[in-house]
């Protein structure tokens, strides 16, 4: 791994508009990060494999779907109580 000097960057949107690909606003702010990142490539298909072979699960995913799952199952009970 190396070091990625601290720097700074913007993110987000300063519209107020929501972004079009989640359901939430994006807000605007700058961050101030160091970061370490590995010195060697890894292609797609590697990936692909250390996935397959491991059955890993990015914690955003798991967030994703423990979020929409939530929302359909209260969606689901709304439906058949009325």
């Amino acid at each position: 791994m190396i070091l990625l000097p601290a720097s700074s960057f913007e993110m987000g949107d300063s519209s107020g508009e929501p972004d079009i690909l989640v359901e939430h606003l994006c807000p605007f702010i700058r961050l101030n990060l160091m970061l370490f990142i590995l010195i060697y490539e890894v292609t797609v298909r590697q990936f692909k494999k250390f996935i397959d072979d491991t059955d890993y699960m990015p914690s955003v995913i798991v967030d994703y779907w423990k979020n929409t799952g939530q929302k359909f199952l209260k969606y689901r009970q709304q439906a058949f109580t009325q």
